[in-house]
């Protein structure tokens, strides 16, 4: 700040560089109080700092999509950047709005089967979606994976099985229902 030229000038062409990412904010050398105040233009140009907004301020809300692909799209934003339950609203929003769209359907039955427990309005959710889509392979295997930790051990087969006749190289989809079937030797079934 000490060189010849107007101090506004010398306030904002510094502010630029730490802003831009050139400088870094480094503890000043001479004391504060040697240099007196600041004269008003600068205080106008430097913004307050002030503490961190919460989550919920970080993140704009969700914008209202106009169609259920846009809604699927939003969502797997949402997803990608850990903001699960926005997800969650956008994509139930969307199905409100788009009964008929299968992206969000599908979204959301795989995003709500990640939370522990049995919930019919999940198995209807996941029904449905392989109602408007039944070759839809990797959301039949998610449904025998959520049967298959809600304990519902037949359920599961009988969706695994039905993966393995539409994609029998289905790696991950063998080993569930190999391990489901020796429990059930091993039980004496």
């Amino acid at each position: 700040m000490a060189l010849p030229y107007p101090r506004p000038q010398l306030a904002r062409g510094v502010y630029a560089l730490l802003v831009g990412g050139l400088l870094e904010d480094a503890p000043a050398r001479v004391p504060v109080a040697a240099l007196g105040p600041a004269p008003e233009a600068v205080r106008a140009m430097v913004p307050e700092r002030r503490p961190a907004p919460a989550e919920a301020d970080l993140t704009p809300p969700p914008p209202r999509p106009q169609t259920a692909e846009e809604a699927e799209q939003v969502a797997r934003r949402f997803l990608e950047r850990g903001f699960r339950q926005r997800a969650i609203e956008v994509l139930r929003e969307a199905l409100d709005r788009h009964p008929e769209g299968y992206g969000p359907r599908r979204l959301l039955a795989m995003t709500l089967a990640r939370e522990g427990g049995f919930d019919s309005s999940l198995e209807r959710l996941f029904l449905s979606a392989l109602e408007k889509q039944p070759q839809d392979v990797e959301l039949r295997y998610a449904l025998a994976s959520y049967y298959r930790r809600s304990g519902m051990a037949a359920r599961a087969v009988l969706q695994l099985r039905l993966v393995l006749s539409a994609d029998s190289g289905h790696a991950a989809a063998w080993r569930d229902l190999g391990e489901l079937e020796a429990g059930e030797t091993r039980r004496g079934r």
